[in-house]
C-alpha cells in the first residue's frame, strides 16, 4: 500500500470566534486501484456536525450522487468524512465533486482531478438499431465472449468465479457479456453485468470473498434466465 498525494486543500473562514477549516482529498493506491478519501479539520471552539454530498461521473456517462452524514468533526482532529473506490487506469477517466454542508449551508466544495470544477460532457446514447437488425450476425467473432472490466481484487475474483461457473444456455447465440466494476461510497464497488451492452444486473460487492463467490453464482443464474427468455421470444438484444 502506498500514498499517492494530497490533491487539494480548501481553507474556509468562519465567523468569530471560530477560525478556519480545511477540507481535502487524498488518494491511497494498490496496483491499479485505490481509494479517494475526503478529510476535514477545523480549529473552532466546539465540535462541528456536517453532512456531505459526493458526485461521481465517468467520462461520457451520467453522474451518480450520494449523500451522507451527519458526521461530528472535533476541533483540531483530522476526520475522515467519506471514501470511495478509485480507478487509476480506466480508459475513461472519472470526475469527483465533494460538498460539505454545515447547518444546511454549503461550507466547502472540492474536486478530483484538482482544478476540474465541471463534470465531463455526457455523450448521448446511440439510437436503437433499425428493425430487422441481426444481432447474431453483427456479434460475429465475439459471440459468447465474457469481457472483464473489473479493477479491484474483489472485482477480479467476481469475474473469475463468474467465468468459472458460466455456461451459455443451449442454442442461444448472438450475444456477449461485459462485467464492469464501478466505485461506490464507503470504499466498496458495484458490479454491472451487461448483455450486448444492455444492463441486466447490478449488485454492490460484499467485502467477504466467500460472499463474492456466491454473488457470482447468483449472477450466472440471472444472466442465463435473461438469455433464455430473450431466445424464447426471438428478440435477443443487439449490442
Amino acid at each position: 500500500m502506498r500514498w499517492l498525494a494530497t490533491w487539494f486543500v480548501l481553507l474556509v473562514s468562519f465567523p468569530a470566534p471560530a477560525q478556519t477549516a480545511r477540507v481535502w482529498f487524498d488518494t491511497e493506491a494498490e496496483e491499479e486501484t485505490g481509494w479517494l478519501k475526503a478529510w476535514m479539520w477545523h480549529d473552532a471552539a466546539h465540535p462541528l456536525v456536517v453532512t456531505w454530498k459526493l458526485t461521481m461521473q465517468q467520462a461520457g456517462e451520467e453522474a451518480s450522487v450520494y449523500e451522507g452524514g451527519p458526521v461530528q468533526v472535533n476541533p483540531q482532529v483530522e476526520t475522515l468524512l467519506a471514501q470511495t473506490w478509485l480507478s487509476l487506469d480506466d480508459d475513461l477517466p472519472w470526475w469527483y465533486q465533494f460538498e460539505v454542508f454545515l447547518d444546511g449551508a454549503l461550507l466547502a466544495v472540492i474536486h478530483y482531478p484538482e482544478g476540474q470544477a465541471q463534470p465531463w460532457p455526457v455523450v448521448p446514447k446511440a439510437p436503437p438499431p433499425p428493425s430487422g437488425y441481426n444481432a447474431e450476425q453483427e456479434a460475429g467473432e465475439i459471440d459468447g465472449l465474457v469481457f472483464d472490466r473489473t479493477r479491484s481484487p474483489l472485482g477480479r475474483k467476481f469475474y473469475a468465479d463468474f467465468f468459472k461457473a458460466w455456461e451459455a444456455p443451449e442454442g442461444v447465440h448472438g450475444f456477449f457479456l461485459t462485467i464492469t466494476e464501478k466505485p461506490a461510497p464507503g470504499g466498496s464497488s458495484f458490479i454491472l453485468i451487461q448483455v450486448n451492452k444492455r444492463e441486466v444486473w447490478q449488485v454492490q460487492l460484499p467485502r467477504q470473498p466467500q460472499l463474492v463467490s456466491q454473488y457470482a453464482e447468483m449472477g450466472v443464474g440471472i444472466v442465463q434466465q435473461y438469455l433464455q427468455g430473450q431466445f424464447q421470444n426471438d428478440q435477443l438484444l443487439s449490442y
